[in-house]
């Protein structure tokens, strides 16, 4: 089976970066954009996993949440790599990160996908300082994609939950 780890956004955070697409994006604009409710902060891809090994993976995930508190996570600017349209942080990159190397993650760069250049672009200059609301990150997530041609399907294996701070 095909896993990542991450941390999603709420569905007030969702709704936000979903209002951004819609606002941005044009027909045969070249790039396929990420499903609202498929919005996601990755912190592993893990990718083809054995089920006999399915065990290891999910206690290597709470191993990674152990004593962790819950932390704000505040969404800004839009940015993007050569094929990847992307979602920054203004707040909460160096606890994702923490828990990404805690997983293994050797390069992390906190961020969240919300399209993949196919061809052409779109320019983003006028976003770069956007502001998306902020949350707090409670749990982290082992998830299962099964890639279809409409797109992938999550499926939640495993929630570990982060301790809760008393702010």
């Amino acid at each position: 089976m095909r896993l990542f780890v991450a941390v999603d956004p709420t569905d007030e955070i969702r709704a936000q970066i979903g209002k951004l697409v819609e606002s941005i994006k044009k027909p045969g604009d070249g790039i396929k954009w990420v499903k609202e409710n498929d919005l996601h902060l990755t912190l592993k891809f893990l990718g083809e996993v054995k089920d006999q090994d399915l065990d290891k993976v999910i206690r290597e995930v709470e191993a990674a949440a152990e004593g962790r508190e819950s932390f704000k996570v505040t969404f800004k600017g839009l940015g993007k790599f050569p094929h990847v349209i992307w979602i920054g942080l203004k707040e909460g990159e160096k606890e994702l990160k923490e828990i990404a190397e805690k997983l293994g993650t050797e390069e992390f760069s906190a961020h969240l996908t919300i399209g993949r250049v196919k061809k052409g672009g779109i320019r983003i200059e006028e976003f770069k300082e956007i502001e998306l609301g902020e949350m707090r990150a409670e749990k982290i997530k082992l998830i299962k994609s099964t890639l279809t041609p409409r797109g992938p399907i999550y499926e939640i294996i495993k929630e570990v939950n982060l301790c809760r701070t008393k702010s």
